[in-house]
């Protein structure tokens, strides 16, 4: 079944022009097949405990100059886990590295989008300042 039904319920009866539920804007993305140009990727869950060591070896990693491998685990770092202070220490990563690979990545935190994309509730601000600073990272190491 390939069939979307959006259906727009008023909660007064009998609305006028000015009271009609109206849409702004939707986004469907399928999540059974990957976006066109994009493989698909299961988002795994990430522990504080696992993040730390992660981040640990990452750090190492882009030490040894070992950027692919740093890069990935900062984004399976960033995407999975919830702690903010892990989040922002992947960002950190990320901004150091300032590859392209990482906008798929940060590219929700850099789009004004409307709180019903973040499930009514925005993001926290120095994470999206954050992926500012990797976005502003990759397109001065572009030139």
């Amino acid at each position: 079944m390939n069939d979307l039904l959006v259906e727009l319920v008023s909660e007064i009866t009998n609305p006028k022009v000015n009271q009609a539920p109206v849409i702004n804007f939707i986004e469907v993305i399928r999540e059974d097949t990957p976006e066109k140009g994009e493989p698909s990727e299961e988002i795994k869950t990430v522990y504080a405990s696992e993040a730390k060591i992660m981040l640990e070896k990452a750090h190492k990693m882009y030490a040894e100059k070992d950027y692919t491998n740093a890069l990935n685990a900062y984004h399976v770092v960033f995407k999975g886990c919830a702690t903010k202070e892990f989040k922002m220490k992947a960002l950190e990563g990320m901004e150091k590295i300032a590859s392209n690979e990482s906008l798929p990545v940060i590219k929700k935190y850099c789009r004004k989008l409307n709180p019903v994309m973040w499930d009514y509730k925005e993001p926290d601000q120095e994470l999206v300042d954050a992926s500012d600073r990797v976005y502003n990272a990759i397109v001065n190491n572009s030139n």
